[in-house]
């Protein structure tokens, strides 16, 4: 069993909440993919950019949830389910993109403007993408029975 930072029923039904966290960033996946097919009017509008915003926040809260070796006393993370959870080998990787994140998604700096910084980052959101995927693997695998159907879609926040 996990640690208990948090009660039982705080992480079963917070277990929904990072299924529909794994469901928007997979379903933005989608359409990201979808719309770099297209013309390079979709590819630069708006509406690609919403989705884009929208894969990149669903990343950022799901590399925090691997990733947080030091939570919050309210946040919840996978060690919370999985006592023995680490993602010491996607660190520096998670890290990189969490960085980057940061930097321009949750607030306006002079790094939005460096062009030459922005394939680095989307390197690194690639790199995390690939991390994220795994470790979701991983964690589900380790979950004990009785939380692992914590986790079924159908019992997601959406």
């Amino acid at each position: 069993m996990g640690d208990t930072r948090h009660k039982r029923d705080v992480l079963e039904s917070a277990a929904g909440h990072v299924v529909y966290e794994l469901r928007m960033w997979h379903w933005a996946t989608v359409k990201l993919n979808e719309m770099n097919i297209v013309s390079p009017e979709v590819r630069d509008s708006p509406e690609r950019n919403s989705v884009l915003e929208c894969y990149l926040l669903h990343l950022r809260i799901l590399i925090e949830f691997f990733r947080s070796s030091n939570p919050r006393h309210d946040d919840v993370v996978a060690s919370d389910y999985v006592s023995s959870w680490s993602s010491e080998e996607h660190f520096a990787t998670l890290g990189e993109a969490w960085t980057a994140l940061n930097k321009r998604l949750t607030h306006l700096t002079a790094e939005c403007a460096n062009v030459v910084a922005w394939p680095l980052a989307q390197q690194s959101w690639q790199e995390a993408h690939k991390a994220v995927g795994e470790l979701w693997t991983r964690f589900e695998s380790a979950l004990d029975e009785e939380r692992r159907c914590w986790f079924h879609p159908e019992l997601s926040s959406s």
